[in-house]
């Protein structure tokens, strides 16, 4: 969590260059990230469980928000993939001995 924070201070900076206001904002979600990774640092999974759920419920809309994101994410890296091509539906003919394809 806080090689991940860092990495969101980083964007932070980035960001202040063009927008101060946005930079800010990123900022202090990279704090609270740091802060709720260092919290979670020495809990076992039965806490941490629990730890998300009180979190869920008391910001429903920043987790749906992160869920939508993560989705928004996940949908341009698969789209982004190159794309297999399918082989021809009709049969062609192949000349085995130029090699090539008739079709």
């Amino acid at each position: 969590m806080g090689q991940f924070a860092s990495s969101i201070r980083l964007a932070a900076d980035d960001l202040d260059r063009e927008s101060p206001m946005l930079g800010g904002l990123v900022r202090g979600f990279a704090n609270t990230v740091d802060g709720y990774g260092q919290e979670l640092q020495d809990q076992t999974v039965e806490q941490l469980a629990r730890s998300a759920s009180d979190f869920t419920r008391r910001q429903p809309a920043l987790v749906f928000g992160l869920a939508a994101l993560a989705g928004f994410f996940a949908f341009r890296t698969f789209k982004s993939t190159a794309s297999v091509t399918a082989p021809p539906i009709q049969p062609s003919q192949y000349d085995y001995a130029t090699g090539r394809t008739d079709g």
